[in-house]
């Protein structure tokens, strides 16, 4: 064939198996974002092709799997609404969230808080260390690496979460920690990142039970292979704080402490006699605080 370059048409949405194979000269294929599902082997025996399109697409995965030339134009961009009146939009790497409900992005969340001094002190979370987590399948690993802690040269200490226990969406994991000052802190991570070769997995970073700004949604840990990195919650090469104060668990996260736990074993785990058990405890204290209250400031004659 003397066809040396193709551009998909927008409103194809398959490639099938083998669509170009034999075509020897072909030089360039561009595949559009309406493009959802690739089959093996597309380009077969094109000893000159590269495949083409948006950076971070399905084509840029499809051609990093199979170890084909690419040619990035642009970036990924995916939109919709959450049914909430919340809308969300996915580009330049960046999850932003717009409409009622909406969480700000950080020049908002910036503008409404008290200037606090930075913080003199590190607050060290441990992964080992956490308090409740969304699936019992979520466990810790030993690990004898002096990159991480606790580390001993002579014995294997929990110090890592497993990382193949940890990999599917919807995973949560919560660590709780005091706030020795009321001050300004950023957020780093200690890392590694073995899952996706040659790409980045995404977390969700929640304070006190939701994401203060939009960019602690889906932020990006990239591949480290069996070594570890450093990560600063950043955006456009800026670090960004945060203003922590209060002891933990803080008094607006008591109660959504007990209901994500309740949650978690009722809906993830279906242990619903353990979690009916929780809510009718929940109901209790609940009835209790109310009627002390009652009688601590009731009108009296």
């Amino acid at each position: 064939s003397e066809l040396t370059a193709f551009r998909v048409p927008a409103k194809v949405s398959v490639l099938t198996y083998a669509m170009f194979e034999g075509c020897t000269s072909l030089e360039t294929v561009y595949i559009p974002e309406s493009v959802t599902f690739i089959e093996n082997d597309i380009v077969k025996d094109c000893p000159k092709v590269m495949l083409q399109g948006v950076k971070d697409g399905i084509a840029d995965y499809y051609a990093t799997k199979w170890g084909i030339p690419y040619q990035a134009e642009g970036q990924a961009s995916y939109e919709g609404d959450l049914g909430t009146g919340v809308h969300w939009k996915y580009s330049d790497g960046v999850m932003t969230f717009s409409g009622e409900g909406a969480i700000p992005d950080y020049k908002d969340y910036l503008s409404k808080q008290t200037k606090y001094e930075s913080a003199q002190d590190t607050i060290t979370v441990e992964a080992e260390d956490y308090s409740v987590k969304s699936d019992s399948y979520i466990r810790v690993q030993a690990k004898q690496n002096a990159a991480v802690k606790p580390y001993s040269p002579y014995q294997k200490l929990l110090s890592t979460l497993d990382a193949g226990s940890y990999n599917s969406v919807g995973q949560r994991v919560l660590w709780n920690f005091d706030v020795p000052e009321n001050a300004w802190y950023h957020i780093a991570f200690h890392y590694s990142q073995s899952v996706k070769e040659g790409q980045s997995v995404y977390r969700d970073i929640e304070i006190d039970g939701k994401p203060l700004f939009q960019e602690m949604n889906s932020v990006g840990f990239s591949y480290t292979g069996n070594q570890y990195a450093n990560l600063t919650l950043s955006a456009n090469s800026a670090g960004l704080g945060v203003q922590l104060s209060g002891s933990n668990p803080t008094p607006g996260y008591a109660g959504s402490l007990i209901a994500n736990h309740i949650d978690d074993f009722g809906y993830i785990r279906y242990e619903m006699g353990y979690a009916a058990a929780l809510s009718v405890i929940l109901l209790l204290i609940i009835w209790l605080t109310s009627r002390v209250a009652y009688r601590l400031f009731e009108d009296k004659e």
